[in-house]
């Protein structure tokens, strides 16, 4: 679930909607947490009057506020009284429920939109300042709690509505200012603290609801303008920071309250329109001393606090209206400046939403809505591979491609375990392919790759390995996209020692210092699991999952005090099969998966990491060939630190799909998939996606007599998308480009040999055409008449 709400210009989010800000992203062209862009995104749609409150659920933007019709800058706009929705691509939806008078707080709980202003009448029917919408219609629901004026702030938490505004009744019940409403029935529930003032911002924790707004009593006690309620009797709590002025804005962040609105004195300090505030009230030493009034503030991933105003000063450098701000207090470099004022702000992963009243943002023209998208990221010119072995029989190559029209210089640096690195180095001719193999160089060796181009431009690195099994009737092999930047935290969903695997974790540490890593198991049925593990200065070390844990399913967490890059393998039936993949560095409420199917022989596991403190809903989505299949035990409930394992041929048999996973706090997914043709059982495996984009880079890919590759697209979007895909040869001549068209909500596959005419190697780059939708991309390649197989996402830029 997710809320926020308003007052004639805050947002604030509950501890639950917090979490599911709080992503990045993650693998693929980036492979560390990105910063958001001070250029607002072109071709999301805009508003002709004010935007009051904004909230992300899943691909959804909702907004609302004064304005009348929604529309792209510039272009034709549409009617939309107050109330929108905005799909991923920041286009609106026919979602309309057409209120009116202004929206001021919105939260979303699964199927049900609750809103929250001024109006009358929403979603077709008489609704006195609250109602509650249905998601896929607009259509005001039966509930119907009917308050006697303002409401200016939702937050959800399971069968309870808590209602914050400028009320004397609402649910049948007088009640001052604050209320408790069943979502059964809208009726108030005994819960009724009171408030002798207007409730502009609550925040949510399992037995605390944080209140603010212009009051001097709270739940039977002294409390200016903020304080703190039980959630089981309704009494204030010794919480007590006192303002001498309004809050507009709680958002909670750990044990941090940070608040935001018209005051100077807060917490015993002084603290000018904004503050952070600690367990027992006190303000901290965070002091970002704005020179105006804050509206509203929200934190992100990396811990950036995103503050929205009427300022022109914060952080100890000038800030029209939007900043952000760091762990000091101080102003980060992301200084986007508005016209106007900024009343709304969400922080979904990488992303910045602001609403408000302004016409220009971030050096653009852009009327009262702005997105703030991931800031445009260098050429990808190095490239990073934990796993490579040239012992114990296994065998190695590396798939490199150049998509430039230019030829380039590409060194590879392998760091054998225990070993000095060593250099290899090839030129590769423009939009070509190149495969390596690191066993000419180093012999037989246990090794980490770091792929670079010497001039800066972009390219992309993958890795296969292959071996027989003691007892084999054919090879295997598994196969993995690098990553283009080590980080300090990873997640990897899949991962078990049980049901005969072996299970390795590979952590590569490129730098010079020893990196001190803590694995965390978080173990299905279980719970998390604590082991410290050390890897030398550019060098990589091997982990048995066994001999930390023994023999359980679990997902993994990496975090270390250097910059590092893990992955993981898995062998089973005296590594008869196997596969790999790489992690990702953030979780995200939306995961995709491009492959995936239960016909053909094939058996597919969704694999999901809750790494969260709390419990998280999590839904599953099946897009096939005749459209989106829910899951059918929506909404698995996941406990905090836990992973979940979905066998999709129990619930969806004899059909090619693809995934979508979304988490009412981030999530991360995996998708694994097993089959026999006859020489036993194989296996592969991938990390899903956390958005799509609009171009991807398959290094490697074969056609030939024993070996078939198959490029999946897949298509998110509610509408048609056209995708080139180019297959790029080892001398860059030759290449073969084909314009496909992709349906809406949709998988579409690609055989190399029979798509492209092609025989022998060739690279693979799938581009959205220009001004369309972005897509997930993934490449499955089997050998041996499908007694081996592998799979991998590719690396994507927009």
């Amino acid at each position: 679930m997710i809320a926020a709400d308003r007052r004639g210009g805050a947002a604030v989010l509950t501890a639950v909607a917090l979490l599911a800000g709080l992503a990045g992203l993650f693998i693929g062209i980036q492979g560390a947490d990105a910063a958001p862009s001070p250029t607002p995104n072109s071709g999301t749609y805009v508003t002709n009057g004010m935007v009051l409150v904004v909230v992300r659920h899943n691909d959804i933007t909702y907004i609302g506020g004064s304005f009348t019709q929604v529309g792209p800058q510039g272009g034709p706009m549409q009617t939309r009284n107050r109330i929108a929705a905005l799909d991923s691509s920041g286009y609106l939806t026919s979602w309309n429920p057409n209120s009116d008078g202004n929206v001021h707080t919105i939260a979303v709980s699964g199927s049900t939109i609750y809103v929250g202003g001024d109006f009358g009448n929403i979603g077709g029917q008489a609704r006195a300042f609250i109602a509650a919408l249905n998601s896929s219609t607009g259509n005001a629901t039966a509930w119907n709690p009917g308050a006697d004026f303002w409401v200016r702030s939702l937050v959800v938490s399971g069968s309870t509505v808590y209602v914050g505004g400028s009320f004397g009744n609402i649910g049948g019940q007088p009640r001052q200012n604050i209320a408790a409403l069943s979502t059964a029935t809208g009726n108030a529930t005994s819960w009724n603290p009171g408030a002798s003032g207007m409730v502009t911002s609550l925040a949510l924790t399992s037995t605390t609801i944080y209140a603010g707004g212009t009051f001097n009593t709270l739940g039977g006690q002294s409390r200016m303008n903020i304080g703190a309620l039980s959630t089981a009797t309704g009494n204030a709590t010794s919480w007590n920071p006192t303002s001498d002025g309004m809050i507009n804005a709680i958002v909670l962040s750990g044990t941090t309250v940070y608040t935001g609105g018209y005051f100077t004195t807060i917490g015993g300090l002084g603290r000018n329109y904004i503050a952070a505030l600690n367990s027992s009230g006190s303000a901290t030493s965070w002091n970002p001393n704005a020179d105006d009034i804050v509206e509203d503030l929200v934190v992100s991933s990396d811990g950036t606090v995103y503050t929205g105003g009427r300022f022109s000063t914060i952080g100890g450098q000038p800030r029209n209206s939007l900043a952000g701000l760091d762990s000091s207090g101080l102003a980060t470099a992301w200084n986007p400046g508005t016209d106007g004022f900024v009343y709304a702000l969400a922080a979904p992963g990488t992303t910045v939403l602001a609403g408000g009243t302004f016409n220009n943002v971030g050096g653009q023209p852009r009327a009262n809505f702005a997105q703030f998208d991931d800031a445009p990221v260098p050429a990808d010119s190095t490239w990073y591979l934990a796993e490579g072995t040239t012992a114990w029989g296994f065998s190695t190559y590396i798939s490199v491609v150049n998509p430039n029209t230019s030829a380039v210089t590409v060194d590879l640096t392998y760091m054998p375990t225990g070993e000095a690195n060593q250099v290899q180095t090839i030129t590769m001719p423009p939009d070509s392919r190149a495969t390596v193999f690191p066993a000419d160089t180093l012999g037989q060796k246990d090794f980490s790759t770091e792929v670079t181009c010497r001039e800066g431009l972009t390219i992309a690195a993958d890795r296969t390995m292959s071996w027989t099994g003691s007892s084999s009737a054919s090879p295997e092999c598994h196969g993995s996209v690098g990553v283009t930047s080590p980080a300090t935290t990873w997640y990897l969903p899949e991962g078990s020692t049980n049901w005969g695997f072996e299970c390795w974790l590979l952590i590569q540490n490129p730098n010079g210092a020893i990196a001190h890593c803590t694995v965390t198991y978080m173990i299905e049925g279980e719970g998390p699991s604590d082991f410290a593990h050390d890897v030398g200065p550019n060098s990589r070390a091997t982990f048995n999952m066994a001999s930390d844990i023994g023999s359980k399913d679990a997902s993994i967490k990496v975090e270390s005090d250097q910059p590092v890059i893990p992955e993981r393998a898995m062998y089973r039936n005296d590594r008869r099969e196997g596969h790999d993949s790489i992690g990702t560095t953030s979780p995200e409420t939306s995961y995709y998966l491009a492959e995936g199917t239960t016909a053909w022989g094939f058996t597919t596991y969704v694999l999901v990491q809750n790494p969260n403190a709390t419990d998280t809903t999590v839904d599953v989505t099946y897009m096939t060939g005749t459209g989106p299949v829910p899951h059918p035990e929506n909404p698995i409930v996941m406990p905090a630190n836990s992973r979940k394992t979905v066998r999709v041929n129990d619930y969806l048999p004899g059909a090619d799909f693809s995934t979508k996973v979304t988490g009412s706090a981030p999530i991360i997914a995996e998708r694994a998939m097993y089959w026999d043709a006859g020489a036993g059982e194989a296996c592969h495996d991938s990390i899903g996606m956390a958005s799509p984009h609009m171009t991807f880079y398959l290094p490697d890919g074969e056609a030939g007599s024993d070996v078939e590759t198959w490029t999946l697209v897949q298509n998110p979007n509610g509408t048609d998308v056209t995708v080139t895909i180019t297959y790029m040869t080892p001398d860059g001549t030759g290449n073969v480009t084909k314009t496909e068209a992709i349906p809406a909500n949709s998988r579409s596959t690609f055989n190399l040999a029979t798509h492209s005419g092609l025989t022998g190697r060739a690279a693979i780059v799938v581009k959205a055409l220009e001004g369309g939708r972005p897509i997930m991309v993934e490449r499955a390649m089997y050998w041996y008449s499908r007694g081996a197989g592998t799979d991998t996402i590719g690396g994507y830029g927009d």
